[in-house]
């Protein structure tokens, strides 16, 4: 009777010490990981994310990423996972209370500063958003576009309000288009005045409902 007593207060000590442990990620096998704990080595298991019903999200821990282990009744197959633990190899990437950043491993970030009220982005690549209806741009202030390249502008319909400038350098007010060799496909309709600081070439017929006038001289009573 008291060896039985006794094995199951040991089983009950071991079962609690193994409740919760912290470890590495040793291997990732999609979306389950194997855990490393000491001499433990689990089975691929589950780790916990922030939804997982019919709105989901996906960011899988990576090896060496240093976790939690919890397993009920200090059963290591019952075992979940929940990232994740800053190391001195992996430090945080931020220590002010008011910064969300994300740091991806070939460079990029994301960071919304809400002492600043900035949000910024280094996107080491391409950027592509796809959307279904309407993209609405409201600003308190000018919108500026800055390509080293020139920016190609495609839609089938472009409409500005405001006073907009195009210019190959400095600045102008309102909606401002910051590079001469910017191309715009599609019907281009501008609401508001339009300055142009640099030549301006047309391969195509100008139409006017009002006077055309510049500084050399022409005028709408000017004779061919």
């Amino acid at each position: 009777m008291m060896q039985d007593l006794e094995y199951r207060i040991a089983e009950l000590e071991r079962r609690m010490l193994g409740i919760i442990r912290i470890g590495t990620i040793k291997e990732l096998i999609g979306e389950r990981v194997i855990v490393k704990a000491g001499d433990l080595v689990t089975a691929p298991l589950p780790w916990v994310t922030r939804r997982a019903g019919k709105d989901r999200d996906f960011w899988a821990p990576e090896p060496g990423e240093q976790v939690l282990l919890v397993c009920p009744c200090g059963d290591p197959a019952l075992g979940v996972v929940i990232p994740a633990i800053y190391r001195d190899d992996f430090p945080a990437p931020a220590s002010e209370a008011s910064i969300h950043r994300i740091v991806y491993s070939d460079g990029t970030t994301l960071e919304y500063n809400r002492e600043t009220h900035k949000l910024s982005g280094n996107v080491k690549g391409d950027v592509n958003l796809k959307v279904d209806n309407n993209v609405t741009i409201k600003t308190e202030n000018k919108v500026v576009i800055e390509a080293a390249k020139g920016a190609d502008i495609i839609a089938p319909v472009i409409s500005l309000s405001g006073n907009v400038s195009q210019a190959g350098s400095g600045g102008g007010q309102g909606s401002e288009i910051k590079k001469a060799n910017t191309k715009q496909t599609g019907e281009f309709i501008l609401n508001g005045a339009f300055i142009v600081n640099g030549p301006f070439t047309v391969n195509d017929n100008i139409t006017a409902t009002g006077s055309i006038i510049d500084g050399g001289g022409n005028s709408p009573n000017h004779a061919h």
